[in-house]
């Protein structure tokens, strides 16, 4: 156990002055990439790691520049390792493990026939609409009486 005052989450106080000015520069951890990206698998923003990890947005690009590359494939990643290890627990029998991946297997097919039939029924694109000098332009070739347009001479050859 350290000796002196610890914080709410038991990392050390140390209330000496700093012997230069500012932040010490920040050393990457593996520790704290994997913490990255569990975060990034969980849903969390960019901020959000950041924060966790005790760094700005920029210090997070900075050094863990490879984690910042994985943030739309960690949930992926993490779902994936999930699932595999259900599949080796439940090819030995464990019954829970078979029951989990039952459920995985089936919200799965439901997310797959939620995305087939999201569009059904939709198979006409909207008409554009049209802007304001389009619609001025259809409302002047219907205008009929003393301001319709003349009509060009017939002596004229095009």
């Amino acid at each position: 156990m350290s000796e002196g005052p610890v914080d709410l989450f038991g990392n050390p106080i140390d209330f000496a002055k700093p012997a230069e000015p500012g932040r010490p520069a920040h050393v990457p951890s593996a520790e704290n990439h994997n913490k990255i990206l569990l975060l990034a698998a969980t849903g969390k923003s960019l901020k959000e790691c950041a924060v966790a990890v005790g760094l700005s947005v920029p210090t997070l690009r900075k050094h863990y520049f490879s984690a910042v590359q994985q943030f739309d494939r960690a949930r992926l990643m993490l779902t994936g390792e999930r699932l595999s290890q259900l599949a080796a627990e439940a090819a030995k029998g464990n019954v829970a493990a078979i029951k989990e991946l039952g459920k995985e297997i089936e919200r799965g097919e439901l997310r797959a026939l939620g995305e087939r039939v999201k569009d059904r029924g939709k198979s006409e694109l909207p008409a554009k609409a049209k802007g304001l000098k389009e619609q001025r332009k259809e409302a002047a070739q219907g205008v009929k009486g003393l301001f319709e347009p003349r009509k060009p001479p017939s002596s004229l050859a095009h």
